[in-house]
């Protein structure tokens, strides 16, 4: 008979794990009445009366188009928004299984990740385009990593048409995977450059979707907060970056943080959850790597006025995954390395 530990170590255990994960995530499915800002891409697809039209309108959107266009072509498929949210659904799904299967983490490490706020409600859950980013995530990191400077590029490209955030953190993964030593970033080749070419083309294709809306994307009622509210918004990014607790005593359970709304001096941890990744990202070169992302995005967001959604905290924690799954597969990589040269002396 089978051991729970070796049932537990085996590779049918993460689909079983898996499985649970659908079923719960589909009970919130079910249970989830869908928000305007879910809904609104779809609203505009039921109303438009073709192509052309629908691109007019989406340009006044602060999203890139890839999103709405493959929401654009589910619409051929049912007038049910339930297609949509099943599609958004299985995007989630594939990320996840993807992430469990092929993560160089240990079961724990990978069964929490799929489980945690993030993945199993807003990027499960809520269908928005975060999804789409996180699964482009993962495919390179998993797919794409040891291939050649130009595949990364233009699959860093598209990742970077799915969200400003993403196009933040595919530009720093970029940097990253092009200069194997921090101080190879002042070193050039021809291959270097092009890959920077198609990949600030991709950047410039973002910037021409979302022209239009960059007057959309400030938000006026927030116009009227101080330098030091805002600050105080990009420090509590960090704290729930990794303790996303929702107050579920409240209706609007998205928008609050329940140790915030125990004691606001829960705000103070938010210091030591910003210096928290270099205990675990140990390399120099990764760990500036997360906090350039992290710091960008939080000036994008302090610049923009907006208020800090837990989907944006969210995000934040998947960058910190990201880089973490960076230096686990280049530690890996080079004990691999220094084991084939000591067994070739060896030898």
């Amino acid at each position: 008979m089978l051991s729970s530990r070796t049932i537990y170590d085996s590779g049918k255990f993460d689909y079983f794990v898996w499985v649970v994960f659908l079923v719960i995530g589909l009970l919130g499915l079910i249970n989830h009445e869908i928000w305007l800002d879910e809904a609104h891409h779809w609203l505009v697809i039921r109303d438009v009366e073709n192509f052309s039209e629908f691109i007019t309108v989406e340009s006044v959107d602060d999203q890139p188009f890839i999103w709405p266009i493959l929401i654009y072509c589910i619409r051929f498929f049912s007038d049910d928004i339930i297609a949509f949210q099943l599609f958004h659904f299985c995007i989630g799904a594939v990320s996840a299984l993807l992430f469990v299967r092929h993560a160089p983490f240990n079961k724990n490490i990978k069964y929490l990740f799929i489980f945690s706020y993030s993945m199993l409600y807003e990027y499960l859950i809520i269908s928005r385009n975060y999804s789409l980013s996180v699964l482009l995530i993962v495919i390179f990191l998993i797919y794409f990593r040891k291939k050649g400077m130009l595949t990364k590029a233009i699959v860093l490209g598209v990742l970077a048409n799915t969200h400003f955030f993403a196009a933040i953190l595919a530009s720093i993964i970029l940097i990253y995977e092009l200069n194997p030593r921090i101080r190879d970033v002042s070193v050039f080749n021809k291959r270097k450059v092009l890959a920077y070419m198609i990949f600030s083309g991709f950047i410039i294709l973002l910037f021409l979707q979302l022209w239009n809306s960059l007057d959309h994307a400030v938000m006026t009622q927030y116009n009227t907060w101080t330098f030091f509210e805002r600050l105080k918004r990009m420090v509590s990014l960090h704290f729930r970056s990794f303790i996303m607790i929702p107050d579920f005593s409240s209706v609007h359970f998205w928008g609050g943080v329940l140790p915030f709304k125990i004691s606001k001096a829960f705000g103070l941890l938010a210091i030591p959850m910003f210096l928290f990744p270099v205990l675990l990202l140990q390399t120099r070169k990764v760990r500036w790597a997360y906090y350039l992302t992290t710091i960008a995005i939080s000036i994008f967001l302090f610049s923009i006025h907006q208020p800090i959604a837990a989907r944006y905290s969210c995000f934040i924690f998947i960058c910190f995954i990201t880089f973490y799954w960076l230096q686990k597969e280049d530690l890996i990589d080079e004990v691999n390395r220094v084991t084939k040269y000591s067994q070739y002396l060896l030898s």
